[in-house]
């Protein structure tokens, strides 16, 4: 009986001995994402955040168990701090009209090398919304004349 304890005692002892590492999380996946993109050697001016997808739900693999790799979906906009600078992204204003870029892929999570594989893209213009206001006008001129004439006819 006390060799039964003296096992469980030592498995127990090792099960916590044993470093697990939790999940790097999302935020901080993208920020290296985004300083990674950053050192590219096309790259003038730094990029930061602009906009990040939620994270999808933790993928269950075909036995259980949880996927080690993280998808990244974000947007990025060129800022007015240069590379060269020692600044921290995160204190840069985004340029005006500054470069867009919508960037997706992955992260592995594994402690040994993380790796990254991230493709990052121009993105589309937003479209510019063009309100026609010329038939307004028109109308409101007409809806003016009918009660102008309804005043005369009535005085």
């Amino acid at each position: 009986m006390a060799s039964c304890w003296a096992v469980l005692l030592l498995l127990v002892t090792a099960a916590t001995a044993v470093p697990v590492k939790t999940p790097e999380p999302y935020e901080k996946a993208i920020a290296r994402a985004i300083d990674f993109y950053n050192q590219g050697p096309t790259v003038k001016y730094a990029f930061r955040l602009l906009t990040a997808t939620p994270p999808p739900e933790v993928a269950q693999g075909t036995q259980g168990t949880i996927s080690n790799t993280l998808q990244l979906n974000f947007t990025i906009m060129e800022t007015t701090c240069q590379v060269s600078d020692q600044v921290r992204v995160e204190q840069c204003a985004f340029k005006e009209n500054g470069l867009v870029r919508d960037c997706s892929g992955h992260f592995s999570t594994q402690e040994a090398c993380p790796v990254f594989a991230i493709t990052c893209d121009v993105a589309p213009p937003q479209p510019v919304r063009v309100t026609r206001w010329w038939p307004l006008v028109r109308i409101g001129a007409k809806i003016l004349g009918h009660g102008i004439s309804f005043f005369h006819k009535r005085g």
